[in-house]
């Protein structure tokens, strides 16, 4: 089938878009003296498994982005998809916009001695463990209390940060 340029531009622009747009709004991580930020989001896809990650884009917003890099909670490594070809590394302002990011309060429904770090596990837990629950067991709570302790991908909510700055 044959596509004039501009409308092969756009189906491009669209499976970009389809990529890259799979997560839930964490926050912004910001660098203030030069007025850039990034967006750092969660993975919502509740049907893939294996390792857990959260999405920092090289924008102020998914829409904007042309890149993500998805990093490891567990530690400073990223998490590479074979054949993605949006992804990069963050380089040495990104990584301390990123930890600044993770330990400033969180905001919204979480308490105030919350900080984004922890905000991000419990988000990440909700959106990716409950689900699991539920799809599996029905709501039949004995069965949730046997599962829990089976559940390998929830997050402890005292998990220590990785130190990001050791990202390569």
């Amino acid at each position: 089938m044959y596509m004039k340029n501009h409308e092969s531009k756009n189906a491009l622009m669209m499976v970009r878009d389809f990529l890259l747009c799979e997560m839930s709004l964490l926050g912004q991580a910001q660098q203030k003296e030069k007025g850039k930020k990034w967006e750092v989001s969660l993975d919502s896809n509740q049907t893939r498994l294996g390792e857990p990650y959260f999405k920092f884009y090289n924008a102020f917003t998914y829409r904007k982005a042309t890149k993500v890099a998805r990093i490891s909670f567990l530690e400073p490594r990223y998490v590479i998809h074979r054949g993605y070809p949006f992804h990069f590394k963050l380089d040495a302002v990104q990584k301390h916009a990123l930890m600044k990011f993770l330990t400033a309060p969180a905001k919204g429904l979480f308490p105030d001695s919350f900080t984004n770090w922890q905000a991000a596990l419990v988000t990440y837990n909700v959106q990716n463990i409950d689900y699991q629950f539920r799809q599996w067991y029905d709501f039949d709570a004995n069965e949730l209390r046997k599962a829990r302790g089976r559940m390998r991908f929830a997050l402890l909510i005292d998990l220590p940060m990785p130190n990001y700055l050791l990202l390569r």
